[in-house]
């Protein structure tokens, strides 16, 4: 389980007033009672920031994007990507990746090649680590800023028009906070990473709304309760705020495009990329053919869906396409968790589906031990079968469902990049991630 709160976390409902909510004053307050975590990230975001401007004193000469968000991030990377590529030459850092770390850095719709990520990183980025550590351990790159360098590198060396680069999680301390952007778009305002970003829904919406800077458009697609929220942060901020365009949307609706959520993330990519070029022609056609990140609900065989769900709110969104797409074919679950999550807040939507069976497995990189979460699944007297090897559980699973049902494995990255990759080498490295640290779960 993650941080609790000792209190019942606010809803949206509870705030009586929108002039109570002061986002300076918040922040302020935030960072006064937590002075040396948010020193650190300071402390992170500036060593990024100097070496960034060593690089490109004159400033990168591709146009970047960030975006934030708690759910769909990835997805409306890949289609803001898509839609810019009718007419410039466009990349993404987006993340994390499910099979191969080359899936993070995409060229022109492409994941980078493994020879590129190894020139870029014994040419030009081990030599930054070896004069960094001559400064001293602490002002060593991490893993997230040694990433966002390698992308920034590749951008330029491929003469990049546009980047788009994705928050891993969270925004105001996130590492890309050190780069100087062009826009900044919120997908929505969700529930995950308590600890971090607040048990409350404003106080995660104050932490990814607050990347907004003055005089920059601000792209949200947040709406509801929460709305006046974001709108208050990005003023406060003297960001210039740019709801989603309710045209677009009942356009997309007209062309089929479902589930609802996927229209409202796809319409308010078309309007970045339309904002910044109006002459794109965004029609039907360029809209349907927007591919989906890796484990996207993605069909692997004809009764096979892996989908990278981890918190409730995407649990939700996945059941959603599976009563969309599956019609009422008998469904079975091969699931991983972690990072400490509930297992019964993230798999209810799913197990609201009355699956016929239930697989539990690890999640290799921070992952909840399946006996942990099979014993709490039984509290709330659902059965589950347990094999920790992740390859083989899929084996199982796969020779137990005819195909006239549907296999979904969910839960974590982590889990469906062990069950399924094919480079036992990649592998491999993939799952001992942090061995070297003593402590798997803490990167």
């Amino acid at each position: 389980m993650e941080f609790q709160s000792p209190c019942w976390p606010l809803r949206p409902s509870e705030i009586q007033s929108i002039n109570d909510f002061e986002p300076s004053y918040l922040s302020a307050l935030d960072e006064i009672y937590h002075p040396s975590w948010v020193a650190r990230k300071l402390t992170r975001i500036h060593l990024l920031r100097t070496q960034f401007e060593r690089l490109w004193p004159q400033g990168h000469p591709c146009k970047l994007i960030l975006v934030t968000g708690t759910n769909g991030k990835g997805s409306h990377s890949v289609a803001l990507e898509h839609f810019l590529s009718q007419r410039h030459q466009v990349g993404s850092w987006t993340g994390p990746h499910v099979f191969d770390y080359a899936e993070r850095i995409r060229i022109a719709g492409e994941a980078i090649s493994h020879r590129e990520i190894a020139e870029i990183y014994w040419e030009k980025l081990r030599p930054i680590q070896e004069s960094h550590i001559r400064q001293g351990k602490n002002q060593v790159l991490s893993f997230a800023e040694l990433g966002i360098l390698m992308s920034l590198i590749a951008f330029e060396q491929h003469k990049l028009d546009w980047a788009v680069m994705e928050v891993g999680a969270g925004g105001r301390y996130a590492p890309l906070m050190a780069l100087p952007f062009v826009a900044c778009v919120l997908t929505n305002v969700g529930q995950d990473h308590p600890k971090t970003l607040g048990v409350s829904w404003w106080q995660r919406c104050l932490e990814k709304a607050a990347v907004a800077r003055s005089g920059v458009p601000f792209f949200s697609g947040v709406t509801g309760e929460g709305a006046p929220f974001v709108e208050r942060i990005v003023n406060d901020q003297k960001g210039k705020l740019l709801t989603t365009n309710e045209h677009i949307v009942r356009q997309f609706r007209s062309w089929g495009l479902e589930p609802e959520y996927k229209c409202q993330n796809l319409a308010l990519a078309a309007q970045v990329a339309c904002h910044f070029d109006p002459e794109l022609k965004i029609d039907n056609e360029t809209v349907l053919s927007v591919p989906e990140p890796p484990a996207r609900f993605q069909w692997i065989a004809p009764n096979i869906v892996i989908d990278v769900a981890h918190n409730a709110d995407k649990m939700t969104a996945l059941a959603q396409r599976i009563q969309l797409e599956c019609k009422g074919r008998p469904l079975h679950l091969l699931i991983g968790i972690s990072r400490r999550r509930s297992a019964t807040d993230v798999l209810l939507p799913l197990l609201k589906l009355k699956p016929q069976s239930v697989m539990i497995t690890s999640a290799s990189y921070a992952g909840v031990d399946p006996l942990c979460i099979q014993a709490e699944l039984k509290q709330c007297q659902v059965q589950v079968d347990v094999e920790q090897d992740a390859s083989k559980a899929f084996l199982m699973m796969k020779e137990r469902v005819p195909l006239s049902a549907v296999l979904v494995l969910a839960g974590s990255a982590y889990m469906i990049d062990q069950a399924l990759n094919e480079n036992l080498y990649v592998r491999e490295t993939n799952a001992s991630y942090g061995r070297r640290l003593g402590d798997p779960s803490q990167p």
